[in-house]
Formats: structure tokens, sequence, C-alpha cells
């Protein structure tokens, strides 16, 4: 619903440690203002606070090492107040 907070969070293992970026609708993500991403142990999440209907779309994470990339995705559907 607009107004909540969403998060989506992803377990990750590699060696050596992945790098992590988000993105919605392939236009990277940072962590400013609405949009929080931080790491809990193996744990990557994205916060997003106070979600608007502009929000919607699909998010991506992308994890990325020596050894290769992977990534998963998700899609945000917001309704309105």
């Amino acid at each position: 619903n607009e107004g909540d907070n969403v998060r989506f969070q992803c377990s990750v293992h590699g060696h050596p440690t992945p790098t992590t970026t988000w993105d919605r609708d392939n236009r990277l993500i940072e962590n400013k203002e609405r949009f929080r991403i931080y790491e809990n142990d193996d744990i990557r999440i994205l916060e997003i606070l106070n979600v608007r209907l502009e929000d919607a779309g699909l998010y991506r994470i992308t994890l990325e090492n020596d050894v290769g990339r992977i990534g998963s995705s998700a899609r945000l559907d917001v309704v309105g107040t």
C-alpha cells in the first residue's frame, strides 16, 4: 500500500565476498532519501520508506565477484490509498 515501508532481502554467500548492486527497471538505486541499502551479516537489504506509486517496478539485486555474476528480481506493485 502507498505509504507503507517495503523491504527486499537476499541471503548472500560467496568467496571472495561478492559486491552488491540494486536496480529498478535497469536504473541503479543509490542509498539516499527513502531508499536504504545495508547488510546484516550475509543478508543484503533494500528498504524503501513511505513507498509511492512511482516506486512500482521490477527490482533486481546483482551479486558479482571474480568468479562470476548472479542476480534475482521481484516486482513491486503499489496500491494507492
